[in-house]
């Protein structure tokens, strides 16, 4: 337990958890794909944190910067359940529910870039954004809901109409209404507050420094 701590499993890993309160690191399975630890803020209360980074799809047309008519979203479908499908289901069975059956009554918090659009923005009112594709039902947006997580943005902003809120490429200045970037969340005493997307920092005359825009989420925590 080190207060005021970084855990990297390792230089050639591409995820880091940062917190100012103390942190108990656990093993991953995959570790340039999940990084789990607990955090245990004041009041002696801990949260489990999952921090991901899930495969993505060579072939998605979606993620052009330009209108790609006559695409089947079924291949994209098939391909997210191959590849970012298979590292979540990893990511839970191994890293995170383990945890959550010795400490039930932990709530979990799971961020990270996963490569995937989510089922609540490609919606059939949303099919404008998205270049005239919608409903679809991109699969890991799904399988998170159905273990029992909440997507922090879209509780927050219900509307994918007016808050599409894209997380990919600010740096590029395109696509700016795919979200593939996500703060889920479950477990007792866990409520958001506050959710944006951060393009644009007030510290610098410029977007994000980076090809994924920041997700910011504020829990309020009983």
């Amino acid at each position: 337990m080190v207060n005021g701590s970084v855990f990297s499993t390792s230089m050639k890993d591409n995820l880091a958890l940062f917190s100012r309160f103390p942190m108990k690191k656990y093993p991953s399975t995959e570790k340039f794909k999940s990084n789990v630890a607990t955090v245990t803020i004041p009041g002696n209360k801990k949260i489990l944190i999952g921090n991901w980074w899930l495969r993505y799809a060579h072939d998605h047309e979606y993620t052009g910067s330009y209108a790609n008519p006559g695409s089947d979203p079924n291949n994209w479908i098939a391909e997210d359940k191959m590849l970012a499908g298979v590292d979540a289901q990893n990511n839970i069975d191994n890293d995170i529910d383990p945890i959550l059956l010795s400490e039930p009554s932990l709530p979990v918090i799971v961020a990270g870039d996963f490569n995937s659009g989510s089922h609540l923005d490609w919606t059939s009112r949303a099919a404008s954004l998205h270049y005239g594709y919608g409903p679809v039902d991109f699969p890991i947006s799904k399988l998170m809901l159905q273990n029992g997580y909440a997507d922090s943005y879209r509780i927050i902003h219900p509307n994918e109409v007016t808050h599409p809120a894209g997380t990919f490429a600010a740096i590029y200045g395109h696509m700016q209404t795919l979200r593939i970037d996500y703060v889920y969340y479950k477990g007792p005493g866990l409520k958001p507050r506050f959710s944006k997307i951060i393009r644009t920092p007030p510290q610098i005359d410029d977007v994000w420094p980076s090809d994924h825009s920041a997700v910011l989420t504020v829990f309020e925590i009983h």
